[in-house]
């Protein structure tokens, strides 16, 4: 696509803004996929290896306008009213994270979330924030709830540090969950009763429906 809107910084100065959850590149079925930070297409390499576009995530009103982009008006921009979105793709599934430019005075974001787009049915869900935290819930093995970092062809990786497992293994939760996680999640515990909160972090793996 070219590229039609240019801009000259004459400041001593320039920003640049970052959002951890936000990827710009992916791979799926063995090829580059990658997107911008701005635009809504999310781009591909043919068999001649020349740049097509793949599919769009149309943003509508809520896309960033260019005259407020950081790069120009060099400031961080903090508007509810804009979202980035960025991708993920599986065989099945397209994991769609998006956030507002908003952020909180920590410099978390303060509104984003995660949907699950079915390629084959064509419909989605939306995951929301819940205390500050986006996810799956686990209810097949006790173990923490499944936040999808990384995604290829068939599987979703997760990563849970020692110590975030061990807090969460000897937390006591039994009245707000049922007594089949309640027995999973006790078995897990025996599993890991030799974890140490220096060991390295435990990588979790979730098999996609195909």
């Amino acid at each position: 696509m070219k590229n039609t809107f240019f801009w000259q910084n004459n400041s001593k100065m320039s920003y640049s803004s970052g959002y951890s959850l936000r990827n710009v590149y992916y791979r799926y079925n063995n090829r580059l996929h990658f997107k911008g930070y701005y635009n809504d297409t999310v781009y591909t390499f043919d068999t001649n290896n020349k740049i097509i576009p793949k599919f769009l995530m149309d943003l509508g009103t809520s896309q960033l306008p260019n005259e407020l982009r950081t790069e120009v008006t060099g400031k961080i921009v903090s508007s509810p009213k804009y979202y980035w979105a960025s991708a993920k793709e599986s065989l099945k599934y397209i994991f769609i994270v998006y956030g507002s430019f908003a952020g909180t005075d920590d410099g978390r974001i303060n509104d984003f979330g995660l949907i699950c787009y079915d390629k084959l049915k064509m419909d989605g869900s939306a995951l929301t924030t819940k205390k500050g935290k986006m996810h799956f819930v686990n209810d097949l093995d006790g173990g923490p709830d499944f936040y999808p970092e990384y995604v290829n062809d068939s599987l979703a990786f997760s990563f849970e540090t020692a110590s975030g497992l061990k807090k969460y293994l000897e937390k006591d939760d039994t009245q707000n969950t049922s007594s089949k996680k309640q027995e999973l999640k006790r078995m897990l515990k025996m599993k890991f009763q030799g974890l140490d909160e220096s060991d390295n972090p435990i990588i979790m793996l979730v098999k996609l429906k195909l």
